[in-house]
């Protein structure tokens, strides 16, 4: 069967003349004849059949007139993000002297298939290898950087848009728009920057003109298209006659400025390279050799507009501002490295929280490609849930959450499940096919991050929401319903990879917050939240077997190993 497709405005004709009625009837008590002999109802009714006739063509507006829409309201196509890499810059010899691997140091794997495209990396600060070592690391990312080019001169006018060439940029800073100022204009310290000996003032990016100060010049950039917008009107709008209340005038470029973009390119998923993959110096440095220990992390590709029309209606109903949970989540994920996020109420999971504090728990992005038999492991999810990207995630809420409300933004904890089930194949099927399918859909299903096949697996996986149990029953679903090849599947049973067992020592109950006890066993805490019947481990204590101190006196604290420190942090509360 054809997808459903919903209506815009799904009222009958006879729905739309019972409406009119009823408004008579609260409008004119007198009209008491409603039936259709009465000439009035005659015209009601024949609206009604207008209307509908324009409701019917309502419902068959095309996608690209929706696509239209949602770009009139602002939303826009998520751009790609780079992924990050350290690098480490090797010389043979250990007496060498001083050395500078200076900033735009190109970086790149060895070529693998002739015509493919391959990731090159940039150094984004100078390193200084000293005299007598043999090593030092940089930061670099998978991006090209475009500095100072030209992107128009200005007309004085307000609307003015130009387009950054080798779109798309990527998301997150390092993206500046810089107006030509005339010779002797008094600008603050740093305000500036020369170009060819021109000054250019650099202009605040914002994503509503409505955030402008006075005289201040501002820009919106579509990161995705290339698009840099101006504000639609100018400081030459005169101002003389505006009285209180107007709104902010920001500057546009005057006629004849030149127009400049920094910004990078690039980006993607084909970035996330494995470690030891980048040995190729694509700059000139003689005697040294480059490397990179541990995997790039963090590239992703520019948002599918399919996956855009999809969250336009949660995107426009937060908008810039988050009030509600729901609004905390979907700001959230606007992050390129964030592919879930899920905000809560701490003061309604822990009794010590301070009022107003709202926690967001993030799931990072792990490209599909990354992905063995569609599941994902913990090494991968540490590998991508960076503390940058937190950060930046959390100024972004702060800046957007109302008055009294202190987002507190942190990566989520995971519980890895063993699966031990006994499956019965079908005589004519091969066991071998049916175990790789069964444990691809089980790597879908129980799975932090979003798939597609996630739904096929019993309602588990991306849907199935954070904090609930798994179930044999899902299990069974996915193995046996979405299946044909098996028979039967006679038993299923669950492990989990942590959890205290007999042998736990010092059992406490953390007094004031009901349900939630903490016991150590070895050099693990663990804590429960719901009597028991859920353990999960929050804090490790490097190898050193703990036990918890009673004599704590109740309070926002933790659990307390012997010496009295305090462990677990946001792990841990």
């Amino acid at each position: 069967m054809s997808i459903p497709v919903p209506n815009l405005d799904d009222r009958s004709f006879v729905e739309l003349v019972d409406s009119a009625r009823d408004r008579i009837r609260q409008l004119d008590p007198e009209w008491t004849d409603l039936s259709v002999h009465d000439p009035g109802i005659v015209l009601v009714e024949a609206f009604a059949h207008l209307t509908d006739l324009l409701i019917y063509r309502l419902n068959r507006v095309p996608e690209k007139l929706y696509a239209v829409y949602l770009n009139l309201l602002g939303t826009a196509v998520y751009p790609p993000s780079a992924a990050t890499v350290t690098l480490e810059f090797t010389r043979a010899a250990a007496d060498g002297p001083e050395l500078v691997v200076p900033r735009g140091t190109q970086v790149s794997p060895p070529p693998a298939v002739p015509g493919v495209a391959l990731p090159v990396f940039c150094t984004l600060a100078d390193a200084v290898l000293a005299a007598g070592a043999t090593s030092v690391t940089a930061d670099a990312v998978d991006s090209t950087p475009v500095e100072a080019t030209l992107l128009g001169v200005g007309t004085g006018r307000p609307g003015q848009i130009f387009m950054l060439p080798s779109a798309p940029a990527v998301a997150g800073p390092g993206l500046s728009i810089g107006i030509e100022v005339p010779a002797g204009s008094p600008l603050a310290s740093g305000e500036a920057v020369l170009v060819d000996g021109k000054p250019f003032r650099f202009c605040r990016e914002v994503e509503a003109f409505a955030d402008a100060e006075d005289g201040e010049p501002v820009v919106r950039v579509d990161r995705s298209s290339g698009t840099v917008i101006f504000a639609w009107w100018s400081e030459r709008g005169g101002t003389d006659s505006a009285g209180p209340g107007i709104a902010p005038v920001p500057a546009v470029p005057a006629p004849g400025a030149q127009v400049r973009a920094w910004f990078r390119s690039g980006g993607g998923e084909r970035g996330n390279v494995s470690a030891g993959t980048l040995t190729v110096l694509r700059s000139s440095l003689p005697g040294m050799r480059v490397s990179n220990p541990a995997p790039a992390t963090g590239g992703r590709d520019q948002e599918p507009l399919d996956d855009a029309l999809r969250r336009a209606p949660q995107d426009f109903q937060s908008r810039d501002r988050a009030v509600t949970g729901r609004d905390y989540e979907v700001l959230a994920a606007r992050h390129g490295g964030v592919a879930r996020a899920h905000a809560l109420t701490r003061r309604d999971v822990w009794s010590f929280a301070s009022p107003g504090e709202v926690e967001v728990v993030l799931v990072p992005h792990v490209p599909v490609s990354a992905r063995a038999n569609g599941g994902v492991s913990l090494d991968q999810l540490a590998a991508q849930a960076r503390d940058d990207v937190r950060g930046e995630v959390d100024r972004y809420l702060r800046d957007r959450a109302t008055i009294g409300a202190t987002p507190v933004v942190r990566w989520a904890l995971y519980k890895q499940v063993l699966v031990d089930a006994r499956v019965v194949v079908r005589p004519d099927e091969d066991p071998v096919a049916v175990r790789e399918r069964i444990v691809r859909r089980l790597g879908e299903a129980i799975n932090p991050l979003p798939s597609g096949a996630a739904g096929s697996a019993g309602g588990i996986g991306y849907g199935f929401g954070f904090g609930r149990p798994l179930r044999a029953s899902n299990l069974y679903r996915a193995m046996e319903e979405s299946e044909p090849g098996v028979q039967y599947v006679e038993r299923v049973r669950l492990e989990l990879d942590k959890v205290p067992d007999t042998d736990a020592t010092s059992l406490i109950q953390a007094e004031g917050q009901a349900g939630t006890w903490f016991v150590a066993q070895g050099d693990t805490l663990f804590r429960t939240t719901n009597f028991g019947d859920g353990w999960e481990a929050c804090a490790e204590f490097a190898g050193r077997e703990r036990a918890l101190d009673r004599s704590v006196p109740p309070g926002p604290g933790i659990g307390h190993d012997a010496s009295g420190h305090g462990r677990g942090g946001d792990g841990c509360r």
